[in-house]
């Protein structure tokens, strides 16, 4: 029976898809990857440019950063002086 996938499941597969797709064309030279499961995460490294794959996680955690910052409230209210 097959698994029915939600939308950010769905997105994730999709992703990867896109990623393998372009890996059988040549056009990938390393990765790197975090998968966040229910129980925890894992993470993997492929590949011979580890310094690449180094500046693309700086990058992608500056993404997820101003995401969670951007979607963040306010906990703390500031009157005027």
């Amino acid at each position: 029976m097959p698994v029915v996938l939600n939308d950010a499941q769905q997105d994730c597969l999709d992703k990867l898809r896109e990623a393998v797709a372009e890996a059988e064309k040549g056009n990938i030279y390393a990765i790197g990857l975090v998968a966040c499961m229910k129980t925890g995460y894992a993470t993997v490294i492929g590949g011979t440019r580890a310094g690449d794959v180094n500046l693309g996680c700086d990058s992608l955690k500056r993404r997820i950063l101003d995401g969670v910052e951007g979607a963040a409230q306010p906990t703390i209210l500031r009157g005027r002086a």
